[in-house]
């Protein structure tokens, strides 16, 4: 047989022999003139099985891990632990049979859910001056635990800035007149006002006098014959530096009553 192991083939031939020669040929057999070999020359046969090819398989069983820890109880008063397989079978193992998860009742005090709870807005932001949004931002003050409900909502929040119409400056109604400065003739007197309000969202800045000052006279009949002379301002002063409200000031005096 042409293998050691599984299943083959063998062979056997035959040939043919010459007789002794007769009338001078090489022949067979007598026969007639119309006569001819036949047969089979090759035989070709299947071997038995002598043995398998295959090595025999030698059994690994499947097998477990350890068990883990038990867990701490829940709710419902359950531990549960658990296992997995360190090991599959092969073709002629053993499976495994078995849990993966057991549990057993635990004695333990259940705490009830607590929700998750956000805390309040924080202030909003100043005005960015390129994007015109204002900011405010809120975090989780209590967390959910033991099964409570879970947050829900933003944690930043963003706005458009406000936009106020524009407020110009307010001044204060006028004083009343002081006395006039002379009892006779001509004199002077004066009013004055206060900023009330300061410009807002961009309004108009404040632009008056704070002080007036006007012509006084006597009209008692002894003053009238009396010299008049007229009042005299001085020239303006510098103007002061810009204050923060983003006003300034100038002054000027009387030289000639």
């Amino acid at each position: 047989c042409n293998t050691g192991c599984g299943s083959g083939t063998s062979l056997r031939n035959r040939v043919m022999r010459l007789t002794e020669e007769r009338m001078g040929r090489h022949i067979i057999f007598e026969g007639v003139s119309d006569s001819k070999c036949a047969g089979t020359q090759l035989n070709v046969s299947v071997c038995p099985v002598i043995k398998s090819c295959t090595p025999p398989c030698e059994p690994r069983p499947c097998a477990f891990g350890p068990w883990g820890d038990w867990q701490a109880p829940t709710c419902v008063g359950l531990c549960e632990r658990q296992r997995t397989i360190q090991q599959s079978n092969n073709e002629c193992g053993e499976p495994c049979a078995g849990p993966l998860l057991e549990t057993k009742r635990c004695e333990a005090g259940c705490e009830k859910p607590r929700d998750c709870r956000l805390s309040e807005w924080r202030e909003w932001s100043s005005c960015a001056a390129r994007s015109s949004q204002r900011f405010r931002t809120r975090e989780v003050a209590q967390p959910p635990e033991n099964g409570g409900e879970p947050c829900e909502g933003l944690l930043h929040e963003t706005a458009p800035c406000k936009t106020e119409p524009p407020e110009p400056c307010h001044f204060t109604e006028w004083d009343a007149w002081t006395e006039c400065s002379r009892s006779c003739g001509s004199g002077w007197h004066s009013r004055s006002r206060r900023i009330l309000s300061l410009p807002e969202e961009g309004g108009a800045q404040c632009d008056g006098a704070l002080e007036e000052l006007d012509r006084c006279r006597s009209h008692d009949p002894e003053c009238l014959n009396t010299t008049t002379v007229d009042c005299l301002f001085g020239d303006w002063g510098d103007w002061s530096d810009c204050g923060f409200d983003s006003q300034r000031l100038r002054e000027r005096r009387i030289v000639q009553l």
